[in-house]
Formats: C-alpha cells, sequence, structure tokens
C-alpha cells in the first residue's frame, strides 16, 4: 500500500481482503514508524487529514489484553506520535481513541477486531455534531 484511499475505496479493497487487516501490517499499510511491540501507521481511509493508527503487531482485541511491556511501550510511541503530529504547523490539540468491532461490522475483514488506537488532530468543534446536549442529565450514580 503506498497511497491513500477514500472512504468508497477502501471499503470496496477490504470487502475482498482475507483475515485480519491489521496483521499483515507489513505489507498492506503505510507504515510511519515501527517500534518493538507496536507499529505507527497512516489510516489508509482516513477520517481527516493526518489520521493516523497505532497498532500492536501481536494480534489481541480488548486495552486489558496488552502485556505490561506492550503497555510500557505504548505511552512511549502515543508520545512520539503526539509529538510529530503537534511538530506539523497546521496541528496544535491531538486526540487519540480506540473502538471495538464485532461482528456488526459492515465488512467481513472488519469483524476480526484486532486492538488499535486512533490518533489524529482535534480542530474545535469537530466533536460537535456527536456532543449530546442533554448529556449532563445522566443519572451518573448508577455506575458505583
Amino acid at each position: 500500500m503506498s497511497k491513500l484511499m477514500t472512504r468508497e475505496q477502501y471499503n470496496e479493497y477490504i470487502k475482498n481482503y482475507a483475515g485480519c487487516a491489521f496483521c499483515h501490517y507489513d505489507e498492506d499499510q503505510i507504515i510511519l514508524k515501527e517500534f518493538e511491540h507496536w507499529v505507527w501507521i497512516a489510516n489508509i481511509a482516513p477520517y481527516v487529514p493526518y489520521h493516523t493508527l497505532i497498532i500492536p503487531k501481536r494480534h489481541f482485541t480488548e486495552f486489558e489484553d496488552q502485556t505490561f511491556k506492550e503497555a510500557g511501550e505504548l505511552l512511549s510511541v502515543l508520545h512520539f506520535a503526539k509529538k510529530k503530529l503537534l511538530d506539523l504547523k497546521e496541528v496544535d490539540r491531538v486526540v487519540h481513541f480506540w473502538r471495538f468491532r464485532d461482528e456488526n461490522a459492515p465488512v467481513e475483514a472488519l469483524k476480526i477486531p484486532h486492538f488499535h488506537l486512533n490518533l489524529m488532530p482535534d480542530k474545535e468543534g469537530s466533536w460537535n455534531p456527536i456532543l449530546n446536549p442533554e448529556a449532563y442529565k445522566t443519572d451518573i450514580g448508577v455506575l458505583r
């Protein structure tokens, strides 16, 4: 893989993909930097400019499935990648998040969950479409 794709191109590409989309990162991804346990890659179908991913070399699905060595290195990888993004003059804030894909994913290859962090520039107001103005009314006490 050497260039970025539109979401439509990616959906077509991944439809015919067999197996995990990240386990063969060295064949199918744009590698930005490789570490002992992690790889920082470009999101080949980015949501926003400079949308990147941090993926573990070892296949696991949940955040808590990582080893202590992987967890320790993840902090260094995250620090390195955030600094690289913040060094760009058009990036002044960075956000990172992860989400779990499962059997409800729209494409077969995405139904094989491989833990990954999304890391990308955060623009003022970029989260506004998902903000719920009623969120403050939640009974948070039920979590105790």
